[in-house]
């Protein structure tokens, strides 16, 4: 084998992985929908969304954080308003 034969291939290069940012910027839209379900009534919704909102502001810095714990609050206090309806109109007599 000569020196020609151990030359490495000429291949084309594989293009660069953009860098990303991990900070995504401005209000989180997660925490919106979680207070506007809360004040519309979703009290699920508000709470399941208000959650996921939460983790996503710690993990990309973004604002919001006030929107989602009261999406939480009045989505928990909605859910606890419904669930003692429920057990006042079962414990109603007849």
């Amino acid at each position: 084998m000569s020196a020609d034969d151990r030359a490495p291939l000429n291949l084309p290069r594989a293009p660069a992985l953009r860098q990303v940012d991990p900070h995504i910027g401005g209000t989180n839209k997660l925490a919106v929908a979680s207070f506007i379900f809360a004040i519309m009534g979703g009290a699920l919704v508000a709470i399941i969304v208000g959650h996921v909102a939460l983790v996503q502001i710690r993990r990309y810095g973004q604002d919001g954080a006030g929107l989602a714990v009261t999406g939480l609050v009045i989505g928990y206090l909605g859910l606890a308003f419904w669930l003692v309806m429920i057990v006042l109109i079962r414990n109603t007599p007849g």
